[in-house]
């Protein structure tokens, strides 16, 4: 498999993944001869595309909203919903996508703000992309959500106690009920990752035609001269080491803050100047010696932020393809992640960054402090997995993608 390839397509009895092209069957074509077959009647023609998606923000938002700004350039005509600070009702989603009559509509997590079954109702009466940033389409939130490939009915559920994983439970029926909506979809699914897409081929979705679009970042936005760090309130001696993530409770241990927090002593024990930056929505977090708790910040300062630091950490426990990796590569910065969903696939193990295992806190101060205590090290880093990030997860490519695959669903229902 070539690791450079951005698409790929999920074969759904096997669950293997292979490069191919984005239609679900006939002869195979790469990715950039899609779309130019001569004489079918939408190549020319502006896409009008309605982007569904949750009201909350983070990455799955940031990825939604990106056709708005490559979208024009490329013959794309988005709009996206939802349009204030609340959800519209059903019926006024129904209206406002009559007056703009869509040829694809295009779903992120429409579960967080709509009922779970609206994708039935949109994709009976339009052509449906969806791309699935999270596994609640298969399980539900929880970190053991994440790595659970038992996708079947949730019995067993090692969440739940002895006794009640095997018996009737909120999460088997619910589980039921997007199964019965689920197996009976007619959509193009789109991953954000090559573990999404084997994650879904092994349930009922692994029936539709799926394509692999990784995220993307605005490479040339992280890619200036830093700020002078005072400017963005770090210390301006020292090797600094970045987390960006967010902490809803004491209890979400989903971006492996606590075991970063755990790690940081010892790592200052071998770097003793060595500052750990952490931004984001955070609840319960009580920082070590040498942190420094941000809070959430806006998005120059996240920008100025990527660019006055050394290394970028980021140890969760579950995760699809973070932006935030991404962003951190555009920036030059060498990364320290774990070996858990898409991460592998973004970080280059020992040539853009380091890769630890999942809760190894000791194996995640070695990594961090390696990193924080040799500038050449993560120089050399840095600057492979910047040329890595422009050359497979750009807005560009990722935009070229997306508007191939808008295309092609919409010709093919036209």
């Amino acid at each position: 498999m070539d690791a450079e390839d951005p698409a790929v397509h999920v074969h759904p009895e096997s669950g293997s993944v292979s490069w191919a092209a984005l239609q679900p069957a006939g002869p195979a074509r790469p990715l950039e001869d899609l779309g130019q077959d001569r004489g079918a009647p939408r190549l020319s023609a502006v896409v009008r595309v309605a982007i569904i998606n949750q009201l909350q923000g983070g990455g799955a938002t940031t990825a939604a909203k990106e056709v708005l700004e490559w979208g024009p350039g490329k013959g794309i005509e988005a709009t996206y919903f939802p349009r204030g600070e609340r959800a519209e009702s059903r019926e006024a989603l129904w209206r406002e996508l009559d007056a703009f009559a869509p040829d694809v509509v295009h779903l992120h997590c429409w579960y967080q703000s709509w009922e779970y079954g609206l994708i039935s109702a949109l994709a009976a009466r339009w052509p449906v992309v969806f791309t699935a940033h999270d596994p609640y389409v298969v399980n539900q939130y929880g970190i053991e959500c994440w790595e659970c490939f038992r996708n079947g009915f949730c019995f067993g559920c090692p969440a739940l106690g002895p006794l009640r994983r095997w018996r009737p439970n909120y999460r088997i029926m619910e589980r039921l009920a997007k199964r019965r909506v689920s197996r009976a979809l007619d959509v193009h699914v789109i991953c954000p990752s090559e573990w999404m897409g084997r994650r879904l081929s092994r349930s009922e979705w692994g029936k539709q035609p799926t394509s692999v679009i990784p995220y993307s970042v605005d490479t040339e936005r992280y890619a200036g001269d830093a700020p002078r760090r005072a400017r963005v309130g770090l210390p301006e001696t020292g090797p600094v080491a970045l987390f960006v993530g967010n902490m809803y409770s004491p209890e979400d241990h989903r971006k492996g803050l606590p075991d970063l927090l755990a790690a940081f002593g010892a790592v200052r024990e071998l770097v003793p100047d060595a500052t750990l930056a952490i931004a984001g929505h955070l609840e319960g977090v009580t920082a070590p010696g040498g942190a420094l708790v941000l809070g959430e910040v806006d998005a120059e300062r996240l920008v100025g932020l990527y660019q006055a630091s050394d290394v970028f950490v980021l140890p969760s426990h579950g995760d699809n393809l973070p932006v935030t990796v991404l962003e951190a590569m555009a920036a030059g910065l060498p990364v320290v992640g774990t070996r858990v969903g898409g991460i592998p696939e973004q970080v280059v193990e020992a040539e853009t960054g380091l890769l630890v295992g999942v809760g190894d806190r000791a194996a995640l101060s070695d990594a961090l402090a390696l990193l924080l205590s040799d500038p050449d090290r993560r120089d050399a880093m840095g600057r492979a997995g910047r040329a890595r990030c422009r050359s497979r997860f750009s807005r560009d490519v990722s935009g070229e993608m997306h508007a191939t695959l808008y295309r092609r669903v919409a010709d093919e229902n036209s």
